[in-house]
């Protein structure tokens, strides 16, 4: 048994158990054990089966890579339960009520974590999302000011700045990320978490939403 479903069980973790049917080759590395420490259990069945602690718990949800779906068992476990598809280029292929959503492999951290809070959360997040002390510059107009990013996801951030951001005005953020460059992006105030605001990212170049998601994947570990 891995060491994260050894802390699942032991109550150290957040607890949404989900079965796997799936090579170890179907999900990029260290896409399981992080979402383990995210609260999301992703146990291979051939385990579920085996361990009578794991038994004891009811999975929300099973991973199926689309191949081996007629490989899933029928019994009452998982008659009823959602399927998540690990996929081909293009997309699910097999009609089934019970298929909630598609990943083509291997399925990424962010397309993981994505998926599941679309289908398991009542208040779904898209984007993973990790505390930050960046330094940053916010443009507006003709003005220029320093700020901090105190938190920071793939769609936006957790601004703290002296200078009062209005709603909804559109404005250029630029930040550095350590070993990954510089990342300059549209952005627009959305919310207020006091002292700080919530920017929106917009327009963000695909290189630099590529060096955020490197970013939070590497402070996750």
């Amino acid at each position: 048994m891995t060491d994260e479903l050894q802390r699942a069980l032991a109550g150290e973790e957040g607890r949404s158990w989900i079965v796997s049917l799936a090579r170890e080759t179907a999900f990029v590395p260290m896409a399981r054990p992080i979402l383990a420490r995210l609260g999301y259990v992703i146990v291979p069945i051939e385990e579920w089966r085996d361990d009578p602690k794991l038994l004891s718990h009811r999975p929300k949800m099973a991973l199926v890579e689309e191949r081996l779906l007629g490989e899933l068992p029928d019994d009452r476990d998982f008659t009823d339960l959602p399927l998540v598809m690990l996929t081909g280029r293009g997309g699910v292929t097999i009609e089934d009520p019970r298929i909630v959503g598609g990943i083509p492999a291997p399925a990424g951290l962010h397309e993981l974590y994505r998926v599941l809070q679309q289908a398991l959360e009542p208040t779904p997040r898209s984007c993973l999302r990790v505390g930050t002390a960046i330094s940053a510059k916010l443009r507006q107009k003709d003005q220029e000011w320093e700020a901090s990013v105190r938190s920071l996801s793939e769609n936006g951030c957790l601004i703290r700045s002296d200078v009062p951001l209005a709603m909804e005005t559109p404005m250029e953020i630029a930040f550095e990320l350590p070993r990954l460059g510089r990342v300059v992006t549209q952005a627009e105030p959305t919310y207020q978490l006091l002292p700080d605001t919530g920017l929106v990212f917009q327009r963000t170049t695909p290189g630099h939403r590529r060096s955020i998601q490197i970013y939070v994947e590497n402070h996750l570990y």
